[in-house]
């Protein structure tokens, strides 16, 4: 296997990890984990030059045994290395060709041909101005192995191949093949005859995985296209990752409670998707009559709220409520979402200060959280309806949650990037860009949570995204009482997640577990997405684990750069991410055409007949 996809400075005479995947990844760290939530640190230069001489840099592109002397290590030293190449191999005649202007990094040339390049040395060292080994500079297209296609972006990919493909247990080289939008085969790499023409992604060691499916975004189109519309959170997902994103049912005017307002999302949405998107209905009061019809028309579940929404369209249910709704929704194969919180009574400030976080946490206890499950652990057991609880905050709901399941309890529990990345304490006053509900609570709360995800107690992680237009924020005032609350950060889950996951112990397999394949399942989409099987969409994301970079707000495609993460230092690079076979997003840059489906599938449901709650 390459060395892993990342720079580090390796001291003169040492020799690069080598053994177990472990080790070379341990070679690739620049240093340990950084810190979500931490000042940006400054990390040394990529390049060469003078500097090249103290050491080698090292990174992916190169077979292990091939070497590039490290008085050569720059632009001045490629045709030198070249001509070496050359004379030992003699299909690479032809294939020094000019890209953008410039020869055409040594690295690249690599993919070149059917033979492995290699000259018996002891490392494996990368020109450092060279790109990746599948980057074009000046152009949004991959180079391709001999005899394949050029892949442009917006095209449809017949396969993918990399060293590290994360397929059911295990992470290993693997080819994908890929017909009509759907994978038809995984197969070991390079284990079958490719025909002329094909087009083929080559990644090297970068990995592949299924796409994310983010199963609580809120679009705001129709009616607040200033806070979030499709095209730019589409736009966001893709650069993200994420290849298919959940449509939450309110911010956009009107709220998709109705078999109406549903066709008014879709006709929305329509012709403005980079990725594929689903819908969930919603529940207010009085509604009941709507919900299998929306079934009906495509729909996998409802969500409701049981305290004020934020926003005056999607007012909160109360219990009398649920019994009305869950009697009407028994035997359907349908989940009910909540916003778990519930409100206690009349609140006394123990802050006065508005703009001091604190005086916001206080006014949205735990306390607040746990009877809000309870109650719906209680509607749960009761009448057997699969019951999901939105972005859980608080861990003391935990044991609420784990009793439930013991009993019988068809519940299953999220949480958001926010509440494993930052903490209450940390937040600075004013910075109301932090405000969110239920809210960010303290660190010991954190580590609680991801204890929780370790022991399979809370099932996904998603982005929550809930974004609005930076007035709303109240940013001059700082008031957290008046601001709006939520958190953009659809476009960043994946590295946010893998930036603290990875400290902690968490495996490639678990990003699947718990941003893919159970997003996936709950949405209802687990026979098409969270996967890479033969029969799955062949929706996958390309990314680099050990690439650090900064959160800076001209890369951020939401509709607003209002974000808590700016300055962040995160790991865990997207570098392409395909839709349906189709390449969408490539190292910054989007399709020209928005080509993602709208996921509502018409079905029938069961004739029964509705008996009184009561």
């Amino acid at each position: 296997m390459h060395s892993p996809p990342c720079w580090v400075r390796r001291p003169q005479g040492a020799q690069p990890a080598g053994g177990s995947a472990a080790g070379r990844l341990r070679t690739g760290h620049r240093g340990p984990a950084a810190q979500v939530g931490a000042p940006p640190r400054r990390t040394g230069k990529r390049s060469g030059g003078a500097e090249g001489a103290k050491g080698d840099l090292c990174g992916p592109g190169l077979p292990p045994g091939a070497v590039l002397p490290p008085q050569q290590g720059s632009c001045g030293g490629r045709d030198v290395w070249l001509n070496m190449f050359r004379a030992q191999h003699h299909e690479l005649s032809g294939a020094h060709k000019q890209v953008g202007g410039g020869i055409e990094s040594c690295s690249m040339l690599l993919s070149v041909g059917t033979a492995p390049l290699c000259l018996p040395a002891p490392a494996a060292i990368r020109c450092p101005c060279a790109p990746l080994p599948w980057e074009v500079r000046g152009s949004p297209s991959l180079p391709l192995p001999a005899g394949a296609a050029r892949v442009e972006l917006g095209s449809e990919v017949t396969a993918v191949r990399s060293s590290r493909v994360v397929l059911g247990n295990t992470v290993c080289p693997a080819e994908i093949s890929i017909c009509n939008g759907k994978i038809v085969a995984v197969l070991p790499r390079g284990g079958r005859a490719r025909a002329g023409g094909e087009k083929v992604l080559d990644v090297g060691d970068l990995v592949v995985m299924p796409g994310i499916v983010d199963s609580h975004v809120h679009t705001c189109e129709p009616g607040r296209m200033a806070w979030e519309g499709y095209s730019s959170a589409t736009k966001a997902a893709a650069a993200g990752g994420v290849t298919t994103l959940v449509d939450m049912p309110l911010n956009g005017i009107s709220p998709t409670t109705t078999l109406a307002t549903l066709d008014a999302k879709l006709q929305a949405a329509k012709g403005q998707c980079h990725v594929d998107v689903a819908f969930w209905g919603g529940v207010v009061p009085g509604n009941q009559d709507e919900l299998l019809s929306m079934l009906q028309a495509g729909v996998p579940g409802f969500a409701c709220s049981l305290i004020a929404s934020g926003v005056k369209e999607f007012p909160h249910v109360c219990p009398q409520d649920l019994h009305v709704v869950m009697n009407e929704l028994q035997g359907t194969d349908c989940v009910l979402l909540f916003h778990a919180e519930q409100d206690l009574g009349h609140w006394n400030p123990a802050r006065e200060d508005p703009t001091e976080y604190g005086a916001f946490l206080d006014s949205r206890p735990d306390a607040m959280e746990t009877e809000a499950v309870q109650t719906v652990a209680d509607l749960c057991l009761q009448y057997t309806v699969p019951c999901h609880i939105l972005h859980l905050s608080s861990a003391r709901a935990l044991p609420v949650i784990r009793e439930a399941r013991q009993k019988g309890a068809p519940l299953t529990a999220e949480t958001a990037h926010h509440y494993l990345s930052l903490a209450s304490e940390r937040i600075p006053p004013g910075g109301t860009c932090y405000k969110c509900c239920p809210p960010i609570r303290g660190k010991a709360n954190q580590e609680q949570l991801w204890c929780a995800l370790q022991e399979g107690l809370i099932d996904a992680v998603v982005s929550a995204h809930s974004p609005c237009s930076p007035d709303l924020k109240l940013g001059e005032d700082g008031d957290f009482l008046r601001a709006q609350g939520g958190i953009a950060s659809l476009q960043f889950g994946l590295p946010l997640f893998w930036t603290s996951a990875k400290a902690r112990g968490f495996s490639l397999h678990d990003v699947v577990q718990l941003m893919c394949t159970n997003p996936a399942r709950l949405s209802r989409l687990a026979e098409r997405k969270g996967a890479l099987c033969p029969g799955m969409d062949a929706d996958l994301v390309i990314w680099d684990p050990d690439k650090e970079f900064e959160v800076k707000k001209h890369m951020i495609q939401h509709e607003n750069q209002l974000s808590p993460y700016l300055g962040f230092q995160l790991r865990g690079e997207v570098l392409a991410t395909l839709v349906r076979g189709r390449l969408v997003y490539l190292r910054g840059k989007l399709a020209p055409k928005p080509e993602g489906n709208l996921l509502v599938t018409q079905r029938k449901l069961l004739e029964r007949v509705s008996s009184p709650y009561y």
